[in-house]
């Protein structure tokens, strides 16, 4: 994950160019916080996407929560983690619990069994959030160009994908995760991927 460069004791993201730190803790600090990187602090490891992540969790790691980044010993650990924690919302296909951020993330992994794929969550999230409060809609993936942003942050600060935001509300001291707004259009897009898929599974 972390590469040291031997000198004046930094150490250097492998993602990022030009970008060194003093500390470890500061690289981590920085895998945790930048947009472009999807960190597992329980493995310290970090991963190129939402994707990776997700399917770090579910397949090397998956009695364990995405939010919290905590490995249990068996299903009945987490599930006991769950119930103390008002935070996590669950797939009605899958049966699992996440974090409103996990659950989107899982969704735009393609691996969840309703069929829904990044793109219909994508389509989703910019349909409901009409206001542009979250999301650019003139941006294009296919030119390049990340659609979401924090409204605290503005946007110079981007995200490629809706998860990734929702992970940067959850994760980082940003005060918007808490904006009646921002969960009036997270509840409204995650009403909205449901009923997609179950029309998605009605097909």
């Amino acid at each position: 994950m972390a590469r040291y460069s031997g000198y004046d004791s930094d150490y250097e993201c492998d993602g990022c160019s030009s970008r060194n730190f003093n500390t470890r803790e500061g690289l981590v600090e920085h895998y945790r916080q930048s947009p472009h990187h999807f960190y597992c602090k329980a493995c310290d490891e970090h991963f190129s996407d939402a994707k990776e992540l997700n399917s770090h969790f579910h397949f090397d790691v998956p009695d364990s929560c995405v939010l919290c980044q905590k490995h249990f010993l068996d299903e009945n650990g987490l599930a006991s983690h769950y119930k103390l924690s008002k935070k996590h919302r669950s797939c009605i296909e899958c049966g699992r619990e996440y974090s409103a951020a996990a659950l989107i993330m899982h969704f735009e992994s393609g691996t969840c069994k309703t069929g829904i794929r990044g793109v219909d969550v994508d389509q989703a999230a910019r349909g409901q959030d009409r206001g542009g409060v979250l999301s650019d809609r003139r941006a294009s993936h296919h030119r390049g160009e990340d659609p979401y942003f924090c409204p605290e942050e503005g946007e110079d600060v981007r995200f490629a994908t809706f998860g990734a935001l929702c992970q940067h509300f959850e994760n980082s001291s940003c005060e918007v995760g808490e904006m009646v707004e921002f969960k009036k259009t997270l509840d409204g897009l995650i009403s909205r991927v449901i009923l997609k898929s179950w029309q998605c599974m009605a097909e």
